[in-house]
């Protein structure tokens, strides 16, 4: 699915039984290792990771002590 800001996020539609916390995205064109060293220098911890078949993506792990703010903030540096 395609977000406001170009990205795929990964299973965004799965059922509640399949769903958890973590999230994947990409966008084609986006140096993910940039935009990973950017977040983490802004204090957003995130993760590299490269699914089966190869796609790489920017892993993020909300919780439920993450401020509405928090995740604004993430969202605003993406």
């Amino acid at each position: 699915r395609r977000e406001a800001k170009g990205y795929t996020v990964l299973q965004c539609d799965a059922h509640a039984d399949n769903a958890g916390g973590s999230t994947s995205i990409h966008r084609e064109g986006t140096d993910r290792k940039a935009l990973h060293r950017k977040l983490r220098e802004a204090g957003v911890t995130t993760s590299l990771r490269i699914l089966p078949g190869g796609q790489p993506v920017l892993r993020l792990s909300p919780h439920f002590y993450n401020t509405d703010e928090e995740l604004q903030r993430c969202l605003d540096l993406l």
